[in-house]
């Protein structure tokens, strides 16, 4: 997402600089996309846990950089507060989660005292993140914004979706292989589901901590041959297109990125209602509560059931998708921008 920021916006307008507070360089397509357009990419590698030098090192390349606004998301916030508090620029936080999952505690104090300061505005993804930021960091809504998660929405196209009802049905899970992403619940129903309907398979892509866990219960279950772990990928697109029904059972989410790919692809969304979730899943697919075996159940089961009812739903989400590309969300933020920038 940063990224995606960074290389769209207007040079012309505005200079631009990224800077990589966690990580070194390892020449992804993100940074490729944005030194494509000339913008410096420098790279502090933290590493694992706190890092006073970190803050050191951060502190004097935007002395160096002399930045009329910072743009910050997860942890790079709790590095560049000490700068911010001494200097007469505003930080935008984006909050990609629900407000009380934003980082660890230290991080949410740090947010909470710039926010009550004023040095600091946040950035929701939906109104009901908006409205939840609101209640926990005891700040009026209007010193909130609200800017959507964005995707470029020409990368993403209609695959060649299953018109038949229960043959064959691929769904597909996106995101970091984590317990607040919940795929262990979704491999827990789809083991049921698919004792009923044997042709369907699920596709997980994405890398983290609870990978070998996830993978012992599928060989456990005898699924390996219908549930296929991707790990990281470049192509994200690639892979939609081959799904029919994207589902995703988070226990808390802002508004996932991933969900908004799908919906791009045209696929039927099934998701829990979490979140800013609800703001954009409506006619194009299926809510269901957290942790709700049965409703999900049903949910996975009615779309496999009924190609007519995955084709409007997926074409329902093809049609909302377009509000969130990226020539439309760029235009937002360099409002942002501009208004907060000294």
């Amino acid at each position: 997402m940063a990224a995606m920021i960074a290389s769209n916006l207007d040079l012309t307008r505005f200079i631009v600089t990224v800077i990589c507070v966690n990580g070194k360089q390892q020449n992804t397509t993100c940074e490729e996309t944005i030194y494509s357009r000339g913008i410096p990419i420098f790279y502090i590698n933290k590493g694992l846990g706190f890092s006073f030098t970190a803050v050191c090192k951060l502190w004097a390349l935007l002395n160096q950089v002399k930045p009329d606004i910072v743009h910050t998301h997860l942890a790079a916030c709790l590095y560049t507060a000490p700068w911010i508090l001494f200097h007469p620029v505003m930080m935008i936080h984006t909050i990609h989660t629900i407000p009380q999952y934003e980082g660890i505690i230290y991080r949410r104090i740090i947010l909470f005292f710039l926010f009550q300061m004023n040095k600091a505005v946040p950035i929701a993804l939906s109104q009901k993140n908006k409205t939840m930021i609101s209640r926990y960091f005891r700040i009026s809504e209007q010193k909130i914004e609200i800017i959507h998660n964005p995707v470029e929405i020409n990368k993403f196209q209609l695959g060649k979706r299953n018109t038949l009802d229960q043959k064959k049905i691929r769904f597909i899970n996106v995101g970091r292989l984590t317990k607040q992403k919940n795929q262990k619940f979704l491999l827990n129903v789809f083991k049921k589901l698919h004792d009923q309907f044997p042709d369907v398979s699920l596709l997980v892509v994405g890398e983290g901590p609870e990978r070998e866990n996830l993978e012992k219960f599928v060989s456990q279950s005898n699924l390996d041959a219908d549930v296929v772990f991707t790990g990281n990928v470049e192509n994200i697109e690639d892979y939609l297109t081959t799904a029919d029904i994207f589902v995703l059972t988070s226990i808390c989410e802002g508004l996932p990125l991933s969900m908004i790919e799908a919906m791009a692809s045209g696929l039927p969304i099934i998701a829990s209602d979490v979140g800013g979730i609800s703001d954009i899943v409506k006619e194009n697919g299926i809510l269901v509560p957290s942790n709700d075996e049965k409703a999900l159940w049903n949910a996975m089961t009615l779309l496999i059931s009924n190609s007519i009812e995955r084709e409007k739903m997926g074409m329902n989400s093809k049609t909302i998708s377009n509000r969130f590309d990226i020539s439309v969300i760029i235009k937002e933020y360099e409002k942002i921008f501009q208004k907060y920038a000294k």
